[in-house]
């Protein structure tokens, strides 16, 4: 899933990104499966975080 980013010298910029989802095998855990997280990409996000306070300035 690509991920849009600020412009770079007035070029859109996608950033290609493949969010892996791991699996939980313990009987305890209340959680099955899990998805990699960055804290610049929030969950269900196609813009980062930067560019969404570029597109608000």
């Amino acid at each position: 899933m690509p991920i849009h980013d600020i412009p770079a010298h007035g070029s859109p910029v996608l950033l290609p990104w493949n969010k892996r989802v791991f699996r939980c095998h313990e009987k305890q855990s209340r959680t099955v499966t899990f998805t990699e997280e960055l804290h610049r990409i929030g969950p269900r996000e196609k813009l980062t975080v930067r560019a969404c306070h570029w597109a608000h300035e």
